[in-house]
């Protein structure tokens, strides 16, 4: 079970994050945007660019001792794209130095995930280092969904496209 605690400076002077309530004060510090659900341990921050309207969640695993990102992309997708966007998302990960794009084929959604181990706490560093990895990420990788998805390309035409 974890301590409450809020941010705490390490032996290194960098501020740890120990338990949930730790990792709301952090962000909230930054000035997130955020939605907080405390009995679930969840919390979502809303991404509104010009290039992605979503919220990216994120959970606090106190059983398996890790913290969550998810950040869905777009609409649910049209059943005749779904296998393009499978095969997309496969080639999109083996390129990747930290792949994490997955499909909810129950929900037709794409999304990139990550996951941190936290047992002994995690800096703000390591937070803000996840968030900007999945943002930029999923930022980077937006034009291959879309020309599948809207510009009737395949995978294969996408990625040869964005060299």
């Amino acid at each position: 079970m974890d301590a409450p605690m809020n941010p705490s400076p390490n032996a290194t002077g960098r501020h740890v994050i120990h338990d949930f309530a730790g990792l709301v004060a952090a962000l909230q510090s930054d000035g997130a945007p955020l939605a907080v659900q405390p009995g679930k341990a969840e919390l979502r921050i809303l991404i509104d660019e010009p290039w992605l309207k979503t919220a990216l969640w994120l959970h606090w695993d106190a059983q398996h001792a890790l913290l969550h990102l998810l950040l869905p992309i777009g609409d649910p997708i049209p059943a005749e794209r779904l296998s393009a966007i499978e095969s997309l998302i496969a080639r999109i990960n083996h390129r990747l130095v930290m792949p994490g794009f997955g499909l909810d084929d129950t929900n037709a959604v794409a999304y990139f995930r990550l996951c941190l181990p936290r047992e002994e706490g995690l800096t703000v560093e390591q937070v803000r280092t996840l968030l900007r990895t999945a943002i930029g990420t999923v930022r980077d990788a937006l034009p291959l969904f879309v020309d599948v998805l809207q510009g009737g390309l395949s995978p294969q035409e996408a990625i040869l496209r964005a060299r």
